[in-house]
């Protein structure tokens, strides 16, 4: 294999690297901002906002154990959460 093609696998898997911690923070923050909106409420529900801390939590969990030489997760980590995002980008919620 030439030192090119090589290089366009390697620049790919980087990108999808990057694609699924986007995917990750995007989710991470729509969280973050829920638990302030919340937490702002005049009567908070705690229910939800441990909800909220418990899910930011899996997936700052997800995002530290994303291995960029892992294409398996990689792949999987955008297939569960990119749909998601973009329900997020049509609805306006995580």
């Amino acid at each position: 294999m030439s030192k090119a093609s090589n290089e366009g696998r390697t620049n790919r898997a980087g990108i999808r690297f990057e694609v699924a911690c986007g995917i990750l923070d995007t989710l991470i923050g729509a969280k973050v901002a829920d638990e302030a909106t919340e937490s702002a409420q005049p009567n908070p529900n705690v229910k939800r906002i441990e909800r909220l801390r418990a899910e930011k939590a899996e997936l700052r969990d997800r995002r530290a154990a994303l291995d960029p030489d892992d294409p398996e997760a990689i792949e999987l980590a955008i297939r569960t959460y990119g749909p998601r995002v973009a329900a997020m980008q049509t609805t306006g919620t995580a």
